[in-house]
């Protein structure tokens, strides 16, 4: 399933997602004011895809990742930084397309999701 999805992703002709990685500092204040959540996490990820519109272009969302922990988990699983990033990207476009359960602030209406 998740080859399918993204390669129905990258056939797309428009598509808008937006990545950001950042420190533990911004990321803490993004939980706290999205989440009302007073801790950081290793990633958020927030919907903007609004069907009803009918735009012309895909409108994902937001994804953002804290760099230190994916730096962190290089050595415990014998990965690149990056591709620890790529992974946590994968997640969680396939959450923002629906090819994943959503997490449990999606489920309680909340667009933001911190599941792993």
């Amino acid at each position: 399933m998740r080859n399918r999805t993204m390669k129905a992703l990258i056939a797309l002709e428009v598509l808008n997602l937006s990545v950001l990685l950042c420190n533990e500092e911004f990321i803490h204040k993004l939980n706290k004011d999205w989440r009302d959540e007073d801790t950081p996490t290793d990633v958020l990820s927030m919907s903007q895809n609004i069907p009803e519109l009918e735009l012309q272009i895909l409108m994902l969302g937001d994804i953002v990742i804290l760099v230190e922990p994916a730096t962190r988990h290089v050595e415990e699983r014998r990965c690149s930084s990056l591709d620890e990033i790529n992974i946590l990207l994968d997640q969680k476009i396939l959450i923002l397309v629906g090819a994943r359960q959503p997490t449990r602030c999606q489920k309680s209406g909340n667009s933001v999701s911190d599941e792993n």
